[in-house]
């Protein structure tokens, strides 16, 4: 599997794994495409590719928090 792009630092994650945090992903697919960037939200599965199923992988790029999250906007939402 081509895995360039990522080092012994990063996490790799499989598809079937739970997304640790809410963030921009790196997808190593198997051979049949470059590399791309994803949003998963934290708790959301890792999903098999259609062409590489299961060999498919992602890298936390930029960890990103929910805006409800946020301190500064905490019970704001729906509030006009």
């Amino acid at each position: 599997m081509d895995m360039q792009g990522t080092s012994k630092a990063e996490q790799v994650f499989r598809a079937g794994d739970r997304a640790p945090q809410s963030g921009v992903y790196r997808v190593l697919h198997e051979r049949h495409r470059e590399s791309h960037l994803a949003t998963l939200f934290k708790g959301e599965l890792f999903p098999p590719c259609a062409h590489c199923a299961k060999n498919v992988r992602f890298v936390l790029l930029r960890p990103a928090r929910l805006i409800r999250e946020d301190l500064d906007f905490k019970g704001r939402e729906g509030e006009e």
